[in-house]
């Protein structure tokens, strides 16, 4: 062994391989021993796949596979010096994650098929201003309160010049509120002539235009007199979704019914954090089938209406557990999360899933949100609000892939931080995850990053920022950022 050899010994026991492995990474020089080591580990990573620890054993191979691409590109291998074999196993998804960081460096090369959609998110009670829905008012997290927003409603003809600079489509949603101004009301003439001229704009830019009928807001009529957990709730969003298809079904190649139904319910009916504020597990309930029954009700109205394609957009985090009542809650969220709403929304053509990466429990969630510095604390990669792990996107896209074998849609994935840098690389490590995926036959046939603009992120406010594109506060001027333009980029360069 060469004495400037870096020892990487990797102890299998928790893949029920026994004994121990002590293999050994040479100078950069010693391709031979270099691609020996590959083979080596990738045969030993390879003999678990597809059986039940292949989970376990998944993350490895990935990272030995995005190891080989970044060493064959000439850019050097580095592995930290000390590793232990205890890090080694507590560490395989960091590894993973920043080997796939690596890999989709400034170098790499993102390889999408050229139908593949490059596209940016946002929804109307984020970025216009407020006065017709029931988030009218609300003081966030921050400090502010929700009405002037973006003021995107003034800005529609500069904002959609922008919005086609960064992509070939654009998901988004109107305000329901401003435009049916009471129950089973005509749509207001003046809101529809000026939602059709910016989406006949993006259509002209040709665009790829996905509408979502519900994002989070309700008219304010309707939560003070309805809720969803009123029976009438069904009634009321069938009217409005046929009034929906009367006015907007020429100029939507696809459309999401609901944007995360499952937190929409837990948010505003458990604990009370949105609109209506309730906590009640009895309406919570209601509510959840009340939103099923509509959902259901408006897949059928525009199928018999219309060829695009419908579907959900569903929040998709990773859930693990760092001990074992964290294993418990996690596995818990997940079935609450995942699996039991996928299911009660089966009637979809799509799986459409906003992902943003990984929750910890311990056995309460670790995140940035609720607890800033407890993720860098635990030495996770994060942003603002979450760690961040595309070597789990790519499990989750392809589990969803072998369970549903539906189209996929990432209706959702972004990065909020002031940092930009730290922006592109989170982009371009999540492209590379979706680049491997479909290289693995996953059928993934859109991504939009969130958000388009910075905007007033929920209850949380302005301060925390996701956007591609800055707005002045005081003035409202927008501002392209260089995560905008690397974007912008990728779309272009885009090929198969």
């Amino acid at each position: 062994m060469r004495s400037d050899a870096i020892k990487l010994k990797i102890k299998l026991d928790s893949v029920n391989l026994t004994g121990d492995f002590s293999l050994y990474l040479f100078d950069d020089k010693r391709k031979q021993d270099v691609e020996q080591l590959f083979k080596i580990l990738e045969k030993i990573a390879t003999r678990f796949e597809g059986k039940k620890v292949a989970s376990d054993s998944s993350s490895l191979l990935i990272y030995l596979r995005a190891l080989r691409e970044h060493y064959q590109r000439g850019a050097g291998i580095s592995i930290p010096q000390g590793l232990t074999v205890h890090e080694i196993n507590a560490r395989k998804d960091a590894i993973a994650n920043a080997l796939i960081d690596e890999a989709a460096g400034q170098s790499a090369i993102i390889k999408l098929p050229a139908h593949f959609l490059f596209g940016t998110a946002t929804s109307a009670l984020q970025i216009e201003t407020a006065g017709y829905h029931d988030w009218t008012g609300l003081h966030a997290k921050d400090g502010s309160v929700l009405h002037n927003t973006i003021a995107h409603e003034k800005f529609w003809r500069s904002d959609a010049d922008i919005i086609s600079y960064l992509g070939n489509a654009y998901r988004c949603s109107l305000d329901w509120g401003r435009l049916q101004r009471a129950p089973y009301a005509e749509f207001d003439a003046g809101a529809v002539a000026e939602y059709r001229g910016f989406l006949s704009r993006l259509k002209m830019s040709g665009l790829y235009v996905m509408l979502t009928l519900h994002h989070y807001a309700s008219p304010i009529w309707f939560t003070q007199n309805y809720t969803w957990a009123h029976p009438e709730s069904v009634a009321l969003f069938k009217n409005y979704t046929e009034q929906m298809i009367k006015h907007f079904g020429d100029l939507c190649d696809s459309w999401v019914t609901f944007n995360e139904p499952e937190l929409l319910v837990i948010f505003s009916y458990v604990q009370g954090k949105y609109p209506p504020y309730k906590k009640n597990l009895l309406q919570a309930k209601q509510a959840l089938d009340n939103i099923v029954k509509s959902h259901n009700e408006a897949y059928s109205l525009l199928k018999k209406s219309l060829s695009a394609p419908v579907g959900i957009a569903k929040n998709e985090m990773y859930y693990m557990g760092s001990n074992f009542l964290g294993s418990f809650a996690a596995r818990t969220w997940s079935y609450i999360m995942n699996s039991r709403i996928h299911s009660a929304f089966s009637n979809t053509d799509y799986v459409g899933i906003n992902y943003y990466g990984k929750v910890t429990f311990n056995p309460f969630p670790l995140v940035e949100i609720d607890n800033p510095g407890i993720l860098e604390k635990h030495g996770k990669r994060h942003d603002d609000m979450w760690e961040y792990a595309p070597i789990l996107f790519i499990r989750r896209l392809k589990k969803l892939w072998r369970k549903y074998h539906k189209p996929i849609h990432i209706t959702e994935n972004g990065c909020c931080t002031k940092n930009d840098n730290l922006r592109i690389r989170y982009v371009r490590a999540h492209l590379y995850a979706i680049q491997k995926a479909i290289q693995a036959g996953v059928d993934v046939r859109s991504y939009f990053y969130w958000s388009t603009f910075d905007n007033f992120e929920l209850a949380l406010g302005p301060s925390y920022r996701f956007g591609l594109v800055e707005i002045n506060p005081i003035t409202k001027a927008r501002t392209i950022k260089p995560s905008g333009h690397y974007y912008a980029k990728l779309r272009l360069n885009r090929t198969e």
